[in-house]
């Protein structure tokens, strides 16, 4: 289990950017934070991150099979649920949250 929950926030620790020690994400950041993030399962290595626009943006140019079929050497992994997700937007919430949906 420490080793999962280890990969996690190595994943984690790339895709954000922590607050100072005490201080808490504000609602703003969270709420720009990218929803997908493509890594290399074997170095746990984020690739790129892709926001809500992205993600919209290549659908409707049909270019999302293009991400896809890129997903057969690395992984794509969805961010959070919502994020109206969070009960409170200190470090150890936010990353309970995107461990719920980490790979």
């Amino acid at each position: 289990i420490a080793k999962s929950f280890g990969n996690i926030y190595q994943l984690f620790s790339q895709v954000l950017e922590s607050p100072a020690y005490g201080e808490d994400f504000s609602k703003e950041y969270l709420d720009n934070l990218p929803i997908v993030y493509e890594y290399n399962p074997k170095t746990l290595k984020v690739i790129q991150t892709f926001t809500q626009e992205d993600e919209e943006r290549a659908i409707k140019a049909d270019t999302w099979a293009v991400v896809m079929e890129d997903d057969k050497k690395n992984r794509l992994a969805r961010f959070f649920g919502s994020k109206s997700d969070f009960s409170s937007y200190s470090k150890g919430d936010v990353f309970l949250e995107f461990a719920k949906y980490a790979p």
